[in-house]
């Protein structure tokens, strides 16, 4: 038994030694599993994005204004810096977002609705090369997926959108429950 409380805080930090190991271990593996999802979102919305961009950029009717537009945010879409920096300020707690000045903003709306009233396909084409671009941009890399990880996490609703959404929540839960189970409305509370 000597032998016992001898080896006895070896044993005890060993094993605390191989839990932590064991910890970091399932923490890691956890992140890539997200990562390897976040990566498979970015290239089916890389895919959208480039044949959205295919069929405006290639098409005689496009404007050229928009289409050179078009070709640079597909530039940004792919450069990390300028990405992580419209990531940040687009998630940025408080309005911290610099959006483009008015008169860009104008031109280019001036410029859809324009489009849009000539040809609605084309249009499509390109909110659809936005679109997937802007989601691949917040998905690429990982501090770029970090960031809007987090945002949505701080964005969840409070107070009385909370209680709505539980409640919504719990009565379909319970409305699921009355239908498998053929159980009267009145037996389980919504």
């Amino acid at each position: 038994m000597a032998w016992l409380e001898f080896a006895l805080p070896q044993i005890i930090t060993v094993a605390a030694v191989l839990v932590a190991i064991l910890y970091a271990t399932n923490a890691k593996v956890a992140r890539s599993r997200r990562r390897a999802q976040d990566l498979e979102f970015v290239a089916k919305h890389l895919n959208s994005h480039l044949e959205a961009m295919r069929v405006f950029v290639e098409n005689p009717d496009a404007p050229a204004d928009l289409r050179y537009k078009l070709l640079m945010f597909s530039k940004v879409v792919s450069d990390r810096e300028i990405a992580t920096d419209i990531v940040q300020q687009a998630c940025a707690a408080g309005g911290a977002y610099e959006p483009a000045p008015e008169s860009a903003l104008v031109r280019i709306t001036d410029d859809l609705a324009e489009l849009a009233s000539r040809d609605m396909a084309l249009t499509k084409a390109f909110e659809k090369a936005v679109s997937s671009g802007i989601v691949a941009m917040f998905f690429r890399w990982a501090e770029t997926a970090d960031v809007f990880h987090e945002t949505i996490t701080r964005a969840l609703p409070g107070g009385s959108q909370q209680t709505a959404i539980f409640a919504t929540a719990v009565t379909q839960a319970a409305n699921r429950e009355r239908k498998s189970r053929n159980i009267p409305p009145e037996a389980i509370p919504a």
